[in-house]
């Protein structure tokens, strides 16, 4: 079976989104922090995890200047450079069908293809199934239940729980 390691709302931001602490304007959503994610992909892959990253993997909504701001590209552009060694990581699972991505809000200007290409050229023309790099809307898992499937609504009514077998309700609650 295929292990998935699902992560989200990681928010890369970029060297230039952090002012200090305390300063108004200053983000640092990922950076300080950006060692122990490299940390998780790089056991995840020696565990044998598909990591999917389930939106905003990047911030590209906080503009902290207007002044100097040069748009979504750009700063992508930047966040690319910040954060090379991991992106470098995700290139290198993707290239082994270990990496997946969904587009979020926050990154939601990857939509424009000026600004995913960007993204695009840090990653292998295509997986080893030979599907190109694609940002999805959403990922379903073979074999993974749904909320219409047993979920926590049903455990609330009481003509379905009570018709369940006792190894059914055991599924349902795990």
């Amino acid at each position: 079976p295929i292990k998935y390691l699902i992560l989200s709302d990681i928010h890369r931001d970029a060297r230039s989104d952090d002012r200090g602490l305390f300063n108004v304007g200053s983000i640092d959503h990922f950076s300080e922090h950006s060692q122990l994610y490299l940390d998780i992909l790089n056991y995840a892959d020696a565990q044998g995890y598909t990591v999917i990253e389930a939106g905003d993997g990047e911030e590209l909504w906080y503009i902290r200047d207007f002044s100097g701001y040069r748009g979504p590209a750009e700063h992508l552009e930047e966040i690319l450079v910040t954060h090379a060694p991991i992106y470098a990581k995700l290139a290198d699972m993707y290239q082994h069908g270990k990496y997946l991505r969904m587009i979020g809000n926050h990154d939601s200007y990857l939509r424009r293809p000026a600004v995913f290409s960007r993204l695009q050229q840090r990653f292998p023309a295509s997986d080893p199934a030979g599907r190109p790099f694609t940002l999805y809307d959403y990922i379903i898992i073979d074999g993974v239940k749904t909320m219409d499937e047993r979920g926590l609504v049903d455990l609330l009514r009481h003509d379905i729980w009570d018709g369940l077998t006792e190894e059914d309700k055991f599924k349902t609650i795990i």
